[in-house]
Parts: C-alpha cells; sequence; structure tokens
C-alpha cells in the first residue's frame, strides 16, 4: 500500500470512528510493545480502529506526519489529527489519551 492509500485508509473511517494510526519499524522493541498495547484497546472499544505503518518503508508518511521518534500513535478523530503520542509510555497513560477522544 502507498502512502496515498494509506492516507485515504486512515481519513475514511475518521469520520465515524476514532483511528489510531501507529509508526513504527520491524527492529523496534517500543513497536511492538505500543502495537500490543493499541491492540488490546482496540478490542475493548467497537468504535476504534488501528492501523500500523512502516517509517522505513513509507519516509513520505514520516514527513506528512512530522514523527520523530517510533514508535509514534497518531490519533484521528473528523479527519483531522487530534492526538499524537511519540515514543514509548506506559499502558495507563496511552489508554487515558485514547480514551479522551472517545467521549
Amino acid at each position: 500500500m502507498n502512502s496515498n492509500q494509506f492516507l485515504q485508509k486512515i481519513l475514511e473511517p475518521s469520520q465515524q470512528q476514532l483511528v489510531v494510526a501507529m509508526a513504527v519499524t520491524r527492529w523496534s522493541a517500543g513497536s511492538i510493545i505500543t502495537g500490543d498495547q493499541v491492540d488490546e484497546f482496540v478490542k475493548t472499544h467497537d468504535n476504534v480502529t488501528a492501523l500500523q505503518f512502516d517509517v522505513e518503508e513509507n519516509p513520505e508518511l514520516l514527513r506528512y506526519f512530522r514523527i520523530g521518534q517510533v514508535p509514534t500513535v497518531i490519533v484521528l478523530k473528523n479527519r483531522e489529527v487530534v492526538d499524537v503520542i511519540s515514543g514509548l509510555t506506559n499502558k495507563k497513560r496511552l489508554f487515558n489519551r485514547l480514551n479522551k477522544h472517545l467521549a
């Protein structure tokens, strides 16, 4: 999937639900941990969709979202970025930040 297709895939559903896009790399342990945490959150919230992209395979998205480190969690709602969580964070803090956007 190219960068434009990925953007369409995250922007369209964000009109109806919360979209969590994760900027990751295959070699980053933090990416794996954050991915597992986001997957757990999505399983308990029907109105949340999560997608990942590898920043090394999609450098255009790295620039588009101004990502400085991985993992980075980008939260979208109504086709707009409403939150960005850079770096590894604990599950409680991540869940609190995501829940804030469900109201």
